[in-house]
């Protein structure tokens, strides 16, 4: 049941006490003593049912029951009994209250024909007693116009009332929505802690990726020092010994070994150039992964290797796929321009669908490729690329050199070609 509350409940009160001590003044307050005893206590027998009506119809519909209609109808029986019992207008005041809980209760057209009644009754009075019928109809209109002035007061109040009800409905929705809204901000607030605790994992893998890579990168800087300078540095080593120790008894031969040392440095020299021009750094873009193969590509040029790139086809590359292609190609063309012995090489993306494959080809001799230049057909490992290998495994890829299927050389034979292959991102979940 929904509650009903009355509004202005202590004025209401004070009006029908103000009524029904005017319906008692007609019994109570008679000078003349024409009142019998008897009617004099019918009248107080009356106003306190009057009052216990009211008190019970204000309960039944504060708390929403369908028997304060019933409640209602039983006030306006006693009131018009009231009415009849005073035979004047001092129960006028209890008709209006009355008006006023048909019109709450049971709507305008009910207390409109609770007016009627008392209209009617009035002018019957009047020509039963025969005190005239013009005297009636004046009463009557009177106590009309009195009882309509109730019924509009009662208009006022339901209205008040639906205004209260969409008042406290408003009320319980914004309490509802507030609600609604803390546990969202709640929801909100443990999201963002966790988000917050993932950027810190991620962090911490991010600088654990970056000491990883650093160290890779060291221990590649290391080993192209160690391979491209190494035994160079020590027969120049050998050539100078070989030429202090000949120098007193062959001076020709040993000036011979000084002037081969010499060479071998500059050689040493200019291949350690060579490789760090190679290893340098190039600005990239993931995003952008094809211009900055291009850039990669162009780059090499003061290696002294010539680097074609080209593209085939079209398609999306995640960041992280670009970053992976473009460390790929670098190592790759480091290792060519390292080992290789070739004067050309080329980069070369390809699209097949959501697919993505990247060729590094050359045309030199692929001596250290493993197993030599008559290695066998096919893919094989290359130790060189073992960490971009196991980088390629984490996005479901994988990377592969073949011997004889890069570019073609003079001598009609064909270069080495490095592969890398991604597959589409929903393959790459399923190998995840």
């Amino acid at each position: 049941m929904t509650r009903r509350r009355v509004h202005h409940p202590a004025l209401l009160d004070v009006v029908l006490g103000m009524a029904v001590v005017l319906f008692l003044s007609r019994f109570l307050l008679d000078l003349s003593g024409r009142t019998p005893p008897g009617v004099a206590a019918l009248g107080c027998v009356t106003a306190a049912a009057i009052i216990g009506t009211w008190m019970l119809w204000r309960r039944r519909r504060e708390a929403g029951t369908a028997s304060s209609r019933r409640v209602a109808i039983a006030f306006a029986v006693v009131a018009a009994a009231a009415y009849l019992l005073s035979n004047s207008l001092s129960s006028i005041g209890v008709q209006w209250v009355a008006t006023l809980v048909l019109t709450l209760e049971l709507g305008v057209l009910a207390s409109l024909a609770y007016a009627a009644l008392i209209a009617t009754t009035t002018v019957a009075i009047h020509a039963l007693l025969g005190t005239g019928l013009a005297q009636g109809m004046l009463e009557g209109i009177g106590v009309t116009l009195l009882l309509v002035v109730g019924i509009e007061f009662a208009v006022l109040l339901r209205s008040a009332e639906r205004l209260d009800a969409d008042r406290l409905a408003a009320l319980d929705a914004a309490e509802r929505a507030n609600a609604d809204l803390a546990a969202a901000n709640a929801q909100l607030r443990e999201a963002n802690a966790d988000l917050e605790d993932a950027n810190m994992q991620l962090r911490r893998e991010r600088g654990h990726a970056q000491d990883l890579a650093l160290a890779e990168e060291r221990a590649r800087i290391a080993t192209a020092l160690h391979d491209g300078l190494g035994h160079r540095l020590t027969a120049i080593g050998l050539s100078l010994d070989y030429s202090a120790r000949m120098r007193e008894r062959e001076p020709e031969r040993a000036a011979a070994e000084v002037r081969l040392a010499r060479a071998t440095a500059s050689d040493a020299l200019e291949e350690m150039r060579r490789v760090v021009r190679a290893m340098h750094p190039v600005t990239t873009d993931a995003d952008d992964v094809a211009g900055s193969l291009a850039a990669l590509a162009q780059s090499f040029a003061s290696t002294g290797l010539e680097v074609a790139f080209r593209r085939e086809g079209t398609g999306g590359i995640g960041r992280e796929q670009g970053l992976l292609l473009l460390r790929v190609a670098q190592e790759g063309l480091t290792n060519v321009v390292r080992h290789a012995g070739a004067s050309r090489a080329e980069l070369r993306l390809e699209h097949e669908g959501p697919a993505v494959r990247l060729l590094v080809l050359d045309d030199g001799r692929g001596a250290d490729v493993p197993g030599g230049p008559d290695a066998p057909p096919g893919i094989t490992r290359g130790f060189g690329l073992r960490s971009m290998g196991e980088r390629a495994q984490l996005h479901g890829g994988q990377v592969g050199i073949a011997v004889g299927a890069g570019l073609e050389r003079a001598d009609g034979g064909a270069g080495v070609a490095l592969r890398l292959d991604l597959p589409a991102a929903a393959d790459r979940e399923r190998a995840a």
